[in-house]
């Protein structure tokens, strides 16, 4: 979710966006070959960014001047922070967003390849209890109350490897 050059501000009467789901703070650590196991490699370029799909998607949304809402949990930590400060700082509203206590915002080590692009995901989230939206934010999310021309994604897996099967990708225009 870096911030880019060229962000515009959302545009007055263009779509409405509600991103629903996952938000993550990611180290991401450049490497020039993917490492073998008990070999030493220096990182060539490090970064800290937001990520997760449906929070990633809302960034790139709202850089590309559309209104866009936010809904996921994370932590009351310093990552949680970062993440809210992040996605406000593209403009994307986050009333929506739990800060839930004594819940640790999910972490990533995000490995790339310089090599040949390839990204080796290792994540660090705990179990917790689903997000809690208000009664007035799921009326506004019902299909048959948006306005047309509005979008809503809904992103969201089971547990840590989606062994439960439980999951939900819904990317909807009305």
């Amino acid at each position: 979710m870096a911030k880019e050059e060229g962000g515009r501000a959302p545009a007055a009467g263009s779509p409405l966006i509600f991103a629903v789901g996952h938000a993550t703070w990611d180290l991401l650590a450049t490497v020039p070959a993917f490492p073998v196991e008990d070999e030493k490699q220096e990182i060539t370029q490090f970064e800290e960014s937001g990520g997760g799909p449906a929070a990633t998607a809302a960034c790139v949304a709202a850089r590309w001047g559309l209104r866009v809402a936010f809904a996921g949990v994370v932590g009351e930590d310093r990552r949680g922070q970062a993440v809210v400060d992040e996605l406000l700082a593209h403009g994307v509203d986050c009333g929506r967003v739990e800060r839930r206590a004594g819940h640790r915002t999910p972490t990533s080590l995000v490995i790339i390849n310089a090599e040949n692009g390839s990204r080796t995901i290792i994540n660090h989230k705990r179990p917790t209890g689903p997000l809690q939206l208000a009664r007035s934010f799921m009326a506004v999310v019902n299909v048959t109350k948006i306005t047309p021309g509005e979008w809503v994604l809904l992103r969201g897996s089971g547990d840590n490897n989606n062994r439960s099967g439980n999951s939900l990708t819904m990317v909807s225009r009305v």
